[in-house]
């Protein structure tokens, strides 16, 4: 044991022994005065080539301007060049060797950090796109006052609390003999609590992370994945343990929306990770490792650390279900509006014929028939109306189902809507020797807020089914004032009540359904298409209201709805002309006028552009019948030129016609003739519709007829336009 006396010897092999990078600095301008064997293996050298290797560790001199204090210690990190090439990271610790002293040896301690060797220390793409990175750059880890706290907190545990250690325990051998064992013995206590945090945190991240639906890759400064989420690995196709550590090009496979390749740095994906900038992409197609491709969007994030660059994240979603889902949104939007166009087309189509079978029947029956004769008569009237009543109320159903149908917003006398209900089916009510009478509270304002025609026509539709369904007894209407349950808005109530057959309880859910009979005998029996109610329903409901039915069999029934006294429905169109306003209940109305000798509405030139012979001849009949004879041009170029050559005081212009549309052949009217010259352009179409109405305007049309229109309507034309030039 006498070799235990040469403590030199033994601190020596301690030295050379040591698991842990060891080396002393001189004083003087050099640089190494011994290392061990563990500082030369972490480079890769013997002690003596160390010396080719030294340059990018500081010297002696830099080194005690850390060290201003006997117990100061200097951390820092630096990446050193290998003997076999590459690079390595270094964590190195700085003290004095015999504090108090001057010129005093310095011990350094080493240790690798950042998992062993770096083939490439410098990302792709040079020194412009990331910060400078150059051999033997230090940075400061921990400044004195941090050290010294540290210090603290180690004496501290020492006073009698336990603490964690790591020893390594080294056999003393001397002349091939054994003669003693020293140990190594560091504080690990904090470094494992660090551990324990960091571990913990780690597992709590990657919970968050695998439950993300996006994907996610992480990359390193050198554009390695560091990490992936499950659900990025999924959409790429790749296992989790194949993908970290390749390259962002190995990964990624970006192609342009048109299928066209670009090159590897010219992938906005690529060049958004190279650029070291946040970035989004909105759409991008990515390819799979299996080949299929799929749309995505993504977001590239820099990630710095102490304004250091050290990586990217990139976050991407699959959005090609999404896209899928906007492109059938367009196709449904397309298909609805070839709809509405169909549905406009129809209603042209049918209104057409209607208007000269309705037209001419007027006109028939403003002639001398026979009793025979004129019950034919009636009888095509009325079977005329109710085809009109069916087109307007499959027009009508499939604008509310289109989201089409607007309201309008205008004050009306709700009086007078009910004299004009009433008056419509009091005919009807007197040969069934049916009671027909309405009824308003004292408390119901005068002038209301809503949609006359609208309301108008649930009431029309609600009465013609008392009235059909009743064989005896009495059909009301009464109106009265109330307030809401909540939250107390004042409405108006409506029941339309009636002594009739009554319906089954088990039957009342289907009779606001769309195109739905109680039964098949009923339906023989009365008729419909079984849209009447639902419509009702539909439109009481976009004017704020709701209905509803109270009803036995034999005791008769009552359909009740409530409406808020000031709809705030936004205005709107006020609907197409319904059956009821095409015929009227009194034929009477439109007199049996003789051919006059003389125009009823002063002298006037007439211009009919239509190329539909029917309703050319049944305007030209009307018009003679009043003492006109109109001028027929069978197209809309005609049109022109004839009001050109002429001076015309009303056209009535067919909206479409073939070689030129009636639109069009008024604007050239317009732009052709001073304003003076203009004659009084009336749209004649089977369009109905508000914004057929706006276009006419915007085309300097003055007026509007619909089809099928009638003598009365004519008769307002001519009138207005008397009463104009008399102005």
């Amino acid at each position: 044991m006498d070799y235990l006396a040469d403590e030199s010897r033994v601190f020596d092999h301690a030295f050379m022994r040591s698991p842990i990078g060891m080396a002393l600095l001189k004083p003087g301008g050099g640089w190494w005065l011994k290392v061990n064997t563990a500082f030369c293996g972490m480079l890769g050298c013997s002690e003596e080539e160390l010396e080719q290797y030294n340059k990018g560790f500081p010297s002696y001199e830099k080194v005690i301007a850390h060290l201003p204090a006997p117990d100061s210690v200097y951390e820092t990190e630096r990446l050193a060049v290998c003997k076999g090439g590459g690079h390595i990271r270094l964590s190195l610790q700085y003290i004095w060797a015999e504090p108090g002293q001057a010129a005093s040896c310095i011990i350094l301690y080493a240790r690798v950090i950042g998992g062993g060797i770096i083939d490439d220390p410098f990302p792709p793409g040079g020194d412009a796109h990331l910060p400078s990175q150059r051999l033997g750059t230090m940075q400061v880890m921990t400044d004195r006052a941090e050290m010294e706290r540290q210090l603290r907190e180690s004496e501290q545990r020492y006073n009698g609390q336990a603490i964690e250690i790591n020893t390594t325990n080294i056999p003393i051998i001397m002349d091939d003999e054994v003669v003693g064992v020293y140990g190594i013995s560091r504080d690990i206590t904090e470094r494992t609590r660090y551990v324990e945090q960091i571990e913990k945190l780690g597992n709590e991240y990657t919970l968050i992370l695998n439950a993300v639906t996006e994907g996610l890759f992480g990359l390193d400064r050198y554009g390695k994945v560091t990490f992936i989420n499950p659900a990025g690995a999924y959409m790429l196709d790749f296992e989790y343990d194949d993908i970290l550590g390749l390259s962002c090009r190995e990964l990624i496979h970006q192609t342009s929306l048109d299928g066209i390749d670009y090159l590897p740095e010219e992938a906005p994906l690529m060049k958004a990770i190279h650029s070291g900038v946040s970035h989004q992409g909105k759409e991008a197609v990515l390819w799979r490792r299996d080949g299929t491709s799929f749309l995505a969007s993504y977001q590239v994030t820099p990630l710095f650390d102490k304004g250091e660059y050290v990586g990217a994240l990139v976050v991407f979603r699959d959005i090609t279900d999404e896209r899928e889902i906007i492109r059938a949104k367009e196709s449904a939007e397309k298909a609805d509006q070839a709809k509405s166009e169909f549905l406009a087309v129809m209603s042209h189509e049918l209104r057409t014929p209607m208007n000269g079978i309705m037209g001419m029947t007027d006109l028939l029956a403003q002639t001398e028939l026979n009793e025979e004769q004129r019950s034919y008569t009636e009888i095509i009237s009325q079977s005329s109306g109710a085809l009109l009543s069916i087109l307007n109320e499959i027009l009508d159903f499939s604008k509310i189902e289109a989201g089409k149908m607007t309201l309008a917003h205008d004050p009306f006398a709700l009086r007078e809507v009910l004299e004009s209900v009433t008056e419509l089916f009091s005919a009807k009510a007197k040969e069934k020797n049916l009671g027909l009478i309405w009824e308003i509270g004292s408390e119901v304002p005068d002038i209301i807020i809503g949609d006359a025609a609208r309301l108008r026509q649930v009431l029309v539709n609600l009465v013609s089914n008392a009235v059909k369904f009743t064989e005896g007894g009495k059909v009301s209407i009464e109106v009265k004032a109330e307030s809401r349950p909540s939250p107390g808005i004042p409405a108006l109530s409506f029941r339309v009540k009636d002594t009739g057959i009554g319906i089954p309880a088990e039957k009342q859910p289907l009779l606001f359904q769309s195109f739905s009979q109680l039964h098949p005998a009923i339906n023989r029996k009365y008729g419909g298409t079984g849209l009447g109610l639902a419509i009702c329903k539909k439109l009481i409901e976009l004017m704020g209201g709701a209905i509803g039915v109270e009803s036995a069999p034999g005791q008769g029934s009552v359909f009740y709805f409530t409406l808020p006294e000031e709809a705030s429905n936004e205005d709107g169109e006020t609907g197409e002309t319904g059956a009821e306003e095409a015929l009227p209940a009194n034929r009477d109305n439109f007199g049996r006028d003789e051919p006059a000798l003389l125009p009823k509405y002063g002298p006037m030139h007439i211009l009919i552009a239509e190329d539909h012979p029917v309703n050319q001849k049944l305007l030209r009949t009307i018009l003679r019948k009043r003492g006109y004879e109109a001028d027929v041009a069978e197209n809309g170029e005609e049109a022109v030129k004839a009001v050109i050559n002429g001076r015309y005081d009303i056209v009535f212009m067919d909206i479409h016609m073939p070689v030129m549309s009636g639109l069009t052949a008024a604007v050239h009217i317009r732009d052709l003739l001073p304003e003076e010259q203009l004659p009084y352009i009336v749209a004649v179409t089977a369009y109905a519709r508000r914004e057929d109405r706006e276009i006419c305007l915007a085309a300097s049309i003055k007026d509007f007829v619909s089809k099928p229109f009638l003598s009365s309507e004519i008769d307002r034309i001519l009138l207005t336009r008397r009463d104009a030039v008399s102005l």
